[in-house]
């Protein structure tokens, strides 16, 4: 899944970053471990300060994953409508 978000960023010339937790989580590791695993991928906005009161972001990170999230559902076969 990793390496098809990937691809389409690059293809699209959408800037991605990539981070690995070294702590804390998300409620994706339940579809993570369901059943025999189901391939999972987090996407995010890298965030200054967060869990405050006033956390901040790039707006240009913040377009660039709407623009990579519209491309993945625009050029995966899922055949789910994302217009």
């Amino acid at each position: 899944v990793l390496n098809h978000i990937k691809k389409i960023a690059h293809s699209s010339s959408i800037p991605i970053q990539l981070a690995i937790r070294k702590g804390g989580g998300t409620d994706a590791v339940a579809l993570a471990l369901a059943a025999k695993g189901i391939p999972t991928v987090v996407t995010g906005v890298p965030v200054r300060y967060a869990h405050s009161h006033n956390c901040l972001i790039s707006v240009d990170d913040y377009v660039s994953l709407i623009d990579l999230l519209t491309a993945v559902c625009l050029k995966t076969n899922t055949g789910i409508n994302c217009t």
